[in-house]
């Protein structure tokens, strides 16, 4: 059973800010939640996780699992397939 997904206001990524966030090494999850200018606490609220465990997944110490990608990418509004490495 996974977490619903919790709406978040007005999210609408930055394609130029994403490239930028890539092109520095970030991980994909990373680059869109800051494209979409989230905190991290309000992205792991929407997707049901804590926000030390969206930090881990995001710092390439924990593996970005199926459930959490397909949530995230709601939230976000980007394909999964963005948010793999």
């Amino acid at each position: 059973m996974s977490a619903p997904v919790r709406p978040v206001a007005s999210v609408r990524p930055d394609y130029w800010t994403h490239l930028a966030w890539i092109t520095a090494g970030a991980t994909p999850l990373c680059a869109w939640r800051h494209a979409a200018n989230l905190p991290t606490a309000s992205l792991a609220e929407a997707i049901g996780i804590s926000p030390a465990r969206l930090a881990r997944i995001e710092g390439r110490q924990e593996t970005l699992g199926a459930d959490i990608r397909r949530r995230a990418s709601e939230v976000l509004g980007v394909p999964e397939t963005d948010l793999s490495e």
